[in-house]
């Protein structure tokens, strides 16, 4: 269960005092704070330094792919542009 993702509501004492809601995800042993009513942003990597696409459904921000920077999602195998579905090389 080494890719289970655990997301659970924070209590509301624990909500900031603007109102904004936050959930936490724990992922392999990391805890991530996440704003729900904000922008989310994608972590970026150059094509050289593209993460394990293992976890299919995963999210990222290629800053140096064919063409110019494209945000990209695994499919367990391969990183693939959202665009047209391509595989990132």
């Amino acid at each position: 269960m080494a890719d289970q993702l655990k997301i659970s509501a924070l209590s509301p004492a624990s909500l900031p005092l603007d109102g904004t809601e936050y959930v936490v995800m724990v992922q392999n042993g990391v805890t991530c704070k996440c704003p729900v009513n904000a922008l989310n942003v994608l972590a970026s990597y150059s094509k050289a330094a593209l993460p394990s696409a293992s976890v299919p459904g995963s999210l990222i921000y290629v800053t140096n792919d064919v063409g110019g920077a494209v945000p990209a999602f695994s499919d367990g195998t391969n990183w693939r542009r959202v665009t047209d579905r391509a595989v990132i090389s």
